[in-house]
């Protein structure tokens, strides 16, 4: 009986611990550089562009997405989702010094929304771009 209560408790103070970490984002505090920078990224896929691309990444970034893994995904989207038309903001919240948005966008070849999930870190001038993600099940590989 001890055991499952403090079992209990310890799941209650862990959830209570990820919750107080994050803190929701308003769209007017990244609106100014975060559409810029994630429709430049999209564009360009669409363009087959990497040295437009790689220019908004930060340098952990740009380590480790190489022309040859750009190369590889971009066939990819494009394959399955066609051409990049639109985005619009659906989420945002910081995590540390981080800021996670998410982004619905709209492709040629998809009838539904494919989320966009791109990161800043929240004091660079810059707004280099820090983690990137498709979360579609629309992608092969």
């Amino acid at each position: 009986m001890k055991k499952k209560l403090f079992n209990c408790l310890f799941i209650l103070i862990i959830l209570s611990l990820f919750t107080g970490c994050s803190k929701k984002i308003e769209y007017s505090q990244v609106s100014t550089y975060a559409d810029n920078v994630t429709t430049a990224l999209l564009t360009s896929i669409n363009e087959l562009d990497y040295n437009k691309f790689s220019s908004n990444l930060n340098d952990e970034m740009k380590d480790s997405y190489d022309l040859a893994t750009f190369q590889k995904e971009t066939t990819e989207i494009s394959a399955d989702l066609g051409t990049f038309q639109s985005l619009s903001f659906e989420y945002g919240e910081k995590h540390g010094d981080y800021l996670n948005l998410i982004y619905n966008t709209r492709y040629s070849n998809s009838e539904k929304d494919i989320r966009i999930s791109i990161t800043f870190k929240e004091n660079d001038e810059a707004h280099k771009v820090c983690e990137f993600y498709f979360d579609s099940a629309d992608i092969s590989g």
